[in-house]
Protein backbone atom coordinates (compact mmCIF):
# COMPACT_ATOMS: atom_id res chain seq x y z
CA UNK A 1 0.00 0.00 0.00
CA UNK A 2 2.86 2.65 0.65
CA UNK A 3 4.35 1.87 -2.57
CA UNK A 4 1.67 2.89 -4.14
CA UNK A 5 0.96 6.06 -2.49
CA UNK A 6 4.64 6.53 -3.09
CA UNK A 7 4.17 6.25 -6.62
CA UNK A 8 0.65 8.38 -6.54
CA UNK A 9 3.03 11.02 -5.23
CA UNK A 10 5.83 10.94 -6.92
CA UNK A 11 3.74 11.68 -10.29
CA UNK A 12 1.53 13.84 -8.86
CA UNK A 13 4.22 16.22 -8.48
CA UNK A 14 6.45 15.22 -11.26
CA UNK A 15 3.23 16.05 -13.08
CA UNK A 16 2.99 19.52 -11.65
CA UNK A 17 6.57 20.25 -11.69
CA UNK A 18 7.00 19.27 -15.62
CA UNK A 19 3.55 21.37 -16.44
CA UNK A 20 5.15 24.36 -14.88
CA UNK A 21 9.19 23.77 -16.27
CA UNK A 22 7.08 23.63 -19.46
CA UNK A 23 5.39 26.09 -19.85
CA UNK A 24 7.71 28.13 -18.67
CA UNK A 25 10.51 27.16 -21.05
CA UNK A 26 7.71 26.75 -24.27
CA UNK A 27 6.31 30.48 -23.54
CA UNK A 28 9.16 32.29 -23.11
CA UNK A 29 11.14 30.38 -26.63
CA UNK A 30 8.26 31.35 -28.19
CA UNK A 31 8.05 35.05 -26.88
CA UNK A 32 11.45 35.14 -27.96
CA UNK A 33 11.01 34.23 -31.15
CA UNK A 34 7.93 36.41 -31.67
CA UNK A 35 10.03 39.48 -30.11
CA UNK A 36 12.75 38.94 -32.61
CA UNK A 37 10.91 38.38 -35.56
CA UNK A 38 8.40 41.59 -34.92
CA UNK A 39 5.74 39.38 -35.54
CA UNK A 40 1.77 40.97 -35.49
CA UNK A 41 -0.28 39.93 -32.77
CA UNK A 42 -2.45 37.59 -34.50
CA UNK A 43 0.22 35.01 -34.15
CA UNK A 44 0.36 34.77 -30.45
CA UNK A 45 -2.43 32.63 -30.67
CA UNK A 46 -0.87 30.08 -32.67
CA UNK A 47 2.30 30.11 -30.37
CA UNK A 48 -0.05 29.51 -27.40
CA UNK A 49 -1.33 26.62 -29.34
CA UNK A 50 2.00 25.25 -29.76
CA UNK A 51 2.71 25.66 -26.78
CA UNK A 52 0.09 23.99 -25.32
CA UNK A 53 1.03 21.34 -27.17
CA UNK A 54 4.34 20.78 -26.48
CA UNK A 55 4.13 21.25 -23.03
CA UNK A 56 1.60 18.78 -22.85
CA UNK A 57 3.52 15.80 -24.91
CA UNK A 58 6.63 16.75 -22.76
CA UNK A 59 3.99 16.62 -19.55
CA UNK A 60 2.62 13.19 -20.25
CA UNK A 61 5.79 11.67 -21.30
CA UNK A 62 7.80 12.66 -18.27
CA UNK A 63 4.95 11.69 -15.90
CA UNK A 64 4.09 8.37 -17.65
CA UNK A 65 7.18 6.92 -18.88
CA UNK A 66 7.43 4.37 -15.73
CA UNK A 67 3.92 2.63 -16.17
CA UNK A 68 2.87 0.14 -18.24
CA UNK A 69 -0.84 -0.04 -18.33
CA UNK A 70 -3.75 2.94 -18.22
CA UNK A 71 -1.44 5.23 -20.17
CA UNK A 72 -4.52 7.67 -21.72
CA UNK A 73 -6.02 7.72 -18.54
CA UNK A 74 -2.58 8.47 -16.79
CA UNK A 75 -1.69 11.07 -19.42
CA UNK A 76 -5.08 12.80 -18.97
CA UNK A 77 -4.60 12.49 -15.31
CA UNK A 78 -0.95 14.67 -15.77
CA UNK A 79 -2.19 17.05 -18.23
CA UNK A 80 -4.87 18.41 -15.71
CA UNK A 81 -2.52 21.46 -14.33
CA UNK A 82 -2.54 22.24 -18.18
CA UNK A 83 -6.27 21.69 -18.41
CA UNK A 84 -7.22 23.82 -15.59
CA UNK A 85 -4.84 27.02 -16.43
CA UNK A 86 -6.21 26.83 -20.12
CA UNK A 87 -9.72 26.79 -19.06
CA UNK A 88 -8.93 29.68 -16.15
CA UNK A 89 -7.19 31.50 -19.02
CA UNK A 90 -10.18 31.45 -21.56
CA UNK A 91 -12.44 32.52 -19.01
CA UNK A 92 -10.84 35.21 -18.05
CA UNK A 93 -10.64 36.16 -21.60
CA UNK A 94 -14.26 35.16 -21.99
CA UNK A 95 -13.21 33.06 -25.42
CA UNK A 96 -14.99 29.80 -24.88
CA UNK A 97 -13.54 28.53 -28.58
CA UNK A 98 -10.20 29.78 -27.26
CA UNK A 99 -11.03 26.83 -23.97
CA UNK A 100 -12.08 24.48 -26.53
CA UNK A 101 -9.08 24.52 -28.59
CA UNK A 102 -6.88 24.53 -25.59
CA UNK A 103 -8.42 21.09 -24.27
CA UNK A 104 -8.45 19.49 -27.92
CA UNK A 105 -4.96 20.55 -28.25
CA UNK A 106 -3.99 19.50 -24.29
CA UNK A 107 -5.96 15.72 -24.81
CA UNK A 108 -4.85 15.31 -28.44
CA UNK A 109 -0.64 15.42 -27.51
CA UNK A 110 -1.77 13.62 -23.90
CA UNK A 111 -2.77 11.11 -26.03
CA UNK A 112 0.36 10.85 -28.54
CA UNK A 113 2.52 10.52 -25.53
CA UNK A 114 0.65 8.08 -24.40
CA UNK A 115 0.83 6.14 -27.88
CA UNK A 116 4.98 6.60 -27.69
CA UNK A 117 5.15 5.75 -24.36
CA UNK A 118 3.46 2.54 -25.09
CA UNK A 119 6.22 1.25 -26.85
CA UNK A 120 8.16 1.03 -24.03
CA UNK A 121 7.52 -2.95 -21.87
CA UNK A 122 9.03 -1.68 -18.63
CA UNK A 123 7.17 -0.21 -16.08
CA UNK A 124 4.98 -0.38 -12.76
CA UNK A 125 1.44 -1.94 -13.32
CA UNK A 126 -1.16 0.75 -12.36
Amino acid sequence: MKKNKSILAVFTVKSIITSIICVLLFTSVFSYIALKLDLDKSYYSWFGYICLMLSAFATSFVSTCKFKNSLILMSLIANIPLMLISVINSFVNKSFMQAVISLVVIVASGFAAALVCAKKSKGFKV
